[in-house]
């Protein structure tokens, strides 16, 4: 039986008169979807026909050609993970390739299945608890507007910003890949004196000197260790984790290229100001070159610098290997040319990144405003 339900904190101003939502749990909402034939492992293709689709978070683990374990029905549908709490909306056919997925659809009479599928993207959907099992989930309270112009309205305005914030994360991709790019050809591979793209300025300049980092800068490992990591702390503390921690105490105040001196990956960070490091890590400071460009070059080789650690309880970086790691060097001015135009690109890559988020906080604002959940109804 439906209830009466209060309306959203936010109305479509056309839909301010209209009512309250009504109530009703999943169970008495959607149609359920027989699952198809499941894709054995020798069925996978690396492209086919069809996608195969499980519990990961891709759209997609894979492709198929086998037409009876497709679903075809010819209209888009809302799959979930039983034990992930992974949601799609699939609009073309698909197969499954794996047990623990849900495939259902809303009544007609009702809903629409894109409204359903925003409603269920609510972070409710964590942290209620449904992440587990579709049998709790299916007892969701689902509080819907009567009128499908209101709920297509709802859909087109969250969709909107979907759309949105899938062109900016690819925005963000293409740029990482730019960056990747550049690395590999603004820079001479090992045992080149030239790297394949130059800068016109620089076409014929001398060939690239190949030195010692030992020879270009100081290398000091820090003195912290991990007690000395505090949550209020002033200034970073770098350790070998990606996450940089907080300290009360400084070591370093300069431009420092910062290296893990253990761990499964070396990549550097760039710092520059006040900064603690733990006794595990190295900070190369007191440049003759151009500090942002012996960062780039680091995180350009840093794969090949694991290559030269030593296997103890996890891999290590001794002082001397990195004194003795060999890097290519052009004139001053060639790797202030190449500084600057890297570290545009990792402007651009943090500014879309911060876009991709406030687009993210702008969606789940909606999600709490537009659309009615179990806290509006205590």
């Amino acid at each position: 039986m439906n209830k009466h339900s209060v309306v959203p904190k936010l109305r479509f101003k056309e839909f301010e008169g209209s009512g309250d939502w009504c109530d009703k749990i999943l169970e008495e909402l959607i149609v359920l979807v027989k699952p198809q034939q499941k894709i054995t492992s020798n069925e996978y293709l690396k492209d086919g026909l069809y996608p195969i689709v499980d519990q990961s978070k891709n759209y997609n683990v894979g492709w198929t050609n086998n037409k009876k374990a497709t679903n075809n029905k010819n209209l888009p549908l809302i799959v979930f993970g039983d034990h992930t709490c992974i949601l799609k909306l699939i609009y073309k056919p698909f197969a499954q390739g794996a047990d623990g997925i849900k495939i259902f659809y809303p009544n007609k009479k009702y809903l629409t299945t894109i409204f359903l599928y925003q409603f269920l993207s609510n972070d409710l959907i964590k942290t209620e608890g449904y992440k587990r099992h579709f049998k709790i989930l299916r007892n969701k309270s689902i509080k819907y507007p009567l009128q499908k112009k209101e709920q297509n309205k709802i859909a087109k305005c969250l969709t909107s910003i979907d759309e949105l914030i899938s062109a900016t994360t690819q925005k963000v991709e293409q740029l990482e890949n730019h960056k990747r790019y550049l690395l590999q050809n603004l820079l001479p591979q090992e045992g080149q004196k030239r790297p394949r793209i130059r800068f016109k300025e620089f076409e014929g300049s001398t060939d690239w000197s190949w030195k010692k980092l030992g020879d270009i800068c100081d290398i000091t490992n820090g003195k912290a260790n991990s007690q000395d990591h505090l949550e209020n702390g002033t200034y970073p503390l770098f350790d070998r984790s990606v996450i940089i921690k907080k300290s009360k105490n400084y070591l370093f105040d300069c431009k420092a290229v910062i290296i893990p001196g253990e761990g499964m990956k070396f990549e550097p960070k760039f710092y520059e100001g006040k900064f603690n490091l733990h006794q595990r890590a190295y900070a190369l400071n007191k440049f003759n070159s151009i500090p942002k460009f012996i960062y780039y070059t680091m995180a350009s080789r840093h794969k090949l610098l694991a290559d030269k650690a030593v296997l103890s309880t996890l891999l290590s970086l001794r002082k001397p290997i990195i004194e003795k790691f060999e890097i290519p060097i052009p004139q001053k001015q060639e790797q202030n040319k190449i500084a600057k135009c890297l570290t545009s690109i990792d402007d651009l890559i943090s500014a879309t990144t911060q876009k991709v988020e406030q687009l993210k906080n702008h969606k789940r604002y909606l999600l709490q405003n537009l659309l009615i959940n179990h806290e509006d109804t205590a």
